[in-house]
């Protein structure tokens, strides 16, 4: 048979869910960083439970391993990402 090419083939452990970014979340920060690279097309953002878009003139752009929200979230707001992680 064919052999897959790693970049490819997505493991379970790959699969990141619900992960905290880091960075201030004090009501002006709107930059934030991914723990590890993000395979292009994967990520989810959910803030306080809802799924933002993602576009230059939507809620959030994403170059690299960095974020940067339209708009920038409270302290007690919960601000997490899914994704799969890039090889």
């Amino acid at each position: 048979g064919a052999s897959a090419n790693r970049n490819e083939v997505i493991h379970h452990d790959d699969f990141i869910i619900q992960q905290s970014l880091s960075g201030d979340m004090d009501g002006s920060n709107t930059t934030f960083t991914v723990a590890a690279g993000v395979r292009s097309g994967t990520l989810t953002l959910i803030w306080n439970g809802l799924v933002l878009a993602e576009g230059a003139s939507a809620d959030y752009t994403i170059n690299g391993q960095t974020i940067t929200l339209a708009d920038a979230p409270d302290a007690n707001d919960r601000l997490v990402v899914s994704y799969v992680k890039s090889s």
